[in-house]
């Protein structure tokens, strides 16, 4: 086939002319069917007129002169063509294009899966689906396939994205996963193996290393790599961007970039990730993977997973014995259940599994030991309760125990990492051992560094200078709070850190440090890399919380209100879900004397999302400053309505009782919040002060000596407590 000269990318078609194994394995893989033009093979769901009834909406799937046609009537009305399959293994989705642009992931999909279990039926990903202009609908920001599908799906993808008419013109050059999406474009690749020149002409862009050689010394349960074995990171840097939570920093990043330069990945962040690194939302396998031993071992996903066909390389039990000797592992002695059973094999305790999309289950690739006994300490999900449900609180931990003949629990980050919700020193230490300790994993360690409450200026420097560049990352990310010259200190030199996204975080973090606390070349790095942090911020234009970073960036770098606001009003025109936006211009037109028009902005959020404190206790803050003590009081109760244990909630509301000559009922509501948050800072130091004043010294006395210590050697705190004791001496 000839290549025109120009030609960067050629289609998977070009390579199976000499690659021809690869490709066959390829066809019909998930990468081949991740995105395909409808057709009667790629079509996977009954348009035989079939229907599908959901909350008052019936959605109808007819085949009609070659197209597929779906039409929705009741609470939801309207008539679409599919425009392109998406998926296909557990289920499959179809994507309808709209004028604009956007591509839109349909919530009804079809479920691929055999009758036997389960599958060949239309369902809905939502137990309950939301209405039109909900953020969650499948026409609105969760179902835009251009903006959180298209770059995995596809090959050679680029967003075409137009922040003024706010429309996409959305380009791939190939429809599905194909060779290039791993290999880099093979224009000349590809023209120089057509030529005929024999060997050494240009390469693919990524060159991935030999596949690693596992041995097993004689008695040695695991294999392990052969000496001279290659580091895997250059085929896990491929596999990340589309296996991973990330934010993209470039507008098209491709294989033969780091990982860290391309794309910001997820830490172990509440909400995404359990405390003990278990995967709680859809973070997919990369940032489970990093925590596991395989990978510190060198284990690459080929060493598991063909990278053509993306089937396993064996069944079973099987697989993992290619390393673990099955005389040791693959029995009784080890997994204590029945052999041949579900429960015996090493998936079912060492990746539990968790359901996403209603039916696909992923299983955890940290390949981590079940720990009952930190599970039930730490209120995490415990492998064990997939097969044992009904068992008494802990049983498990119990039969564990006695497998390991009393034994202690091995050590885990899980412990350490936890007590980032706790305040005080003691939580403190736990988390620097954390940050400290270099058999765990980095991105646990880097978690720990942010979950700190306040990082001293030498922890700091020490996470900056680390070899680990997701900890360099977490340092550039959570030091904000140091004053300027110790900031300078330890990220300065991250301004010409290896990993882009490292350059621009730090760059980020140091935008309102004084010039002259900064070398030339720092300065000038800066500068270049602030630059690059507003472009990576153009590269998301689609996100509204891009434009919610550029107004910070404007705040901070010279106090620039009038883009600030600018920033923020087209993060809500974006995005008038993203509550950030409307919080950040809320306050920003608070600094500005502008509180009428803030509490128009909150009262707009409120009417869409209600069910949000932090908008209520803006509202409420709103209400202080304006004099007005009676609507801030009723906002604060509203936030209470919604977050009853919220500490925070459970402060200002204390405040605003107190404010109204309801002080039996603020000390009430301090004492009902220290007994859910026993620890907590601003809900003991309330109640300190407000017991002192108000004669209730035994309450004051308790809290005073609880933060003295969570906070051992404050003087202020010393100085307190004596004011406290003098005057319950003096009381009559």
């Amino acid at each position: 086939m000839e290549i025109p000269e120009t030609a960067a990318w050629v289609g998977s078609a070009v390579c199976a002319e000499c690659h021809g194994a690869e490709a066959e394995a390829w066809r019909g893989s998930d990468h081949d069917r991740a995105m395909q033009e409808p057709d009667a093979e790629s079509v996977l769901g009954d348009f035989e007129d079939a229907r599908f009834e959901e909350a008052g909406t019936t959605w109808s799937f007819v085949r009609y002169q070659g197209k597929y046609l779906i039409k929705s009537e009741g609470r939801e009305s309207g008539e679409y063509e599919v425009a392109y399959t998406f998926g296909a293994d557990p289920l499959q989705q179809y994507l309808i294009a709209f004028p604009d642009g956007r591509l839109q992931a349909l919530h009804v999909a079809w479920d691929t899966r055999p009758a036997a279990a389960g599958g060949q039926r239309w369902f809905s990903l939502h137990d309950a689906p939301p209405t039109v202009g909900d953020p969650l609908h499948w026409q609105s920001a969760a179902g835009n396939w251009n903006l959180l599908c298209g770059d995995c799906h596809s090959t050679g993808f680029r967003k075409g994205f137009d922040l003024a008419e706010r429309t996409y013109a959305s380009h791939w050059e190939e429809v599905d996963v194909g060779c290039e999406a791993c290999h880099g474009a093979g224009g000349a690749h590809a023209r120089w193996a057509a030529g005929g020149a024999g060997r050494g002409g240009p390469q693919l862009r990524v060159d991935y290393p030999a596949p690693t050689r596992w041995e097993r010394a004689d008695g040695a349960p695991i294999a392990h790599a052969a000496s001279g074995a290659v580091s895997p990171d250059t085929e896990i840097d491929t596999c990340a961007p589309c296996h991973s939570r990330r934010t993209r920093l470039v507008d098209a990043a491709g294989p033969e970039q780091d990982f860290l330069d391309g794309y910001r990945p997820a830490l172990l962040e509440p909400g995404l990730y359990h405390d003990d690194g278990q995967i709680a939302d859809e973070v997919f396998v990369w940032g489970s993977y990093v925590q596991s031993k395989m990978y510190a071992a060198g284990v690459r996903c080929s060493d598991c997973h063909d990278p053509h066909s993306t089937g396993l390389r064996a069944e079973g039990n099987a697989l993992c014995g290619n390393c673990h000797d099955p005389a040791v592992f693959d029995t009784r002695d080890h997994h204590h259940h029945a052999g041949d059973t579900p429960a015996s094999q090493c998936t079912a305790c060492h990746m539990p599994s968790r359901t996403y999309m209603q039916i696909d289950a992923r299983g955890d690739h940290r390949f981590s030991i079940p720990r009952p006994e930190q599970s039930a300490a730490l209120g995490t999900p415990s492998a064990c309760d997939g097969c044992h449900a009904d068992a008494a609180p802990g049983w498990a931990a119990e039969q564990l125990i006695a497998w390991r003949s009393g034994g202690e629990e091995r050590t885990h980050f899980g412990r350490r990492l936890a007590m980032r919700h706790q305040e005080g020193a003691e939580a403190a230490r736990a988390l620097e051992a954390l940050i400290d300790d270099r058999s765990a994993p980095a991105i646990a360690r880097a978690a720990a560094f942010v979950g700190l409450a306040t990082p001293s200026p030498e922890r700091a420097r020490a996470a900056a200078a680390s070899p680990d560049a997701l900890v360099r990352l977490a340092a550039a990310s959570a030091s904000d709070a140091l004053p300027a010259l110790e900031r300078a200190a330890a990220l300065a030199p991250l301004l010409s850190d290896p990993r882009h996204a490292v350059r621009i975080e730090a760059a980020r973090a140091l935008i309102d440090v004084p010039a002259e606390l900064l070398t030339p070349d720092q300065r000038a790095a800066r500068r270049r890399e602030i630059e690059a942090f507003r472009a990576a911020q153009d590269a998301r234009a689609d996100e509204p919380g891009s434009h919610v970073q550029l107004a910070s960036l404007h705040l901070r770098e010279n106090r620039d209100g009038p883009a600030a606001e600018a920033a923020f009003r087209t993060a809500l025109r974006v995005g008038p879900y993203f509550l950030p936006a409307s919080l950040g211009l809320a306050d920003l037109l608070g600094q500005l004397d502008r509180d009428d028009e803030g509490r128009d902005v909150l009262e707009a959020a409120l009417e869409r999302a209600p069910e949000i404190p932090d908008l209520h206790l803006a509202l409420g803050m709103l209400h202080v400053r304006q004099g007005r003590q009676g609507d801030a009081l009723a906002a604060f109760e509203a936030a209470r309505e919604q977050a009853p244990q919220d500490p925070r909630v459970l402060y200002v509301l204390a405040v605003a009782l107190h404010s109204q000559d309801r002080s039996d009922a603020a000390l009430d509501l301090l004492r009902e919040g220290l007994e859910a948050h026993p620890d907590n800072s601003a809900l003991l130091s309330t109640l300190a002060t407000m017991g002192r004043d108000l004669g209730a010294y035994e309450d004051a006395l308790a809290a005073v000596d609880r933060l003295i210590a969570l906070h051992p050697g404050n003087p202020q705190l010393e100085s307190l407590r004596a004011d406290i004791q003098s005057r319950a001496e003096g009381a009559p």
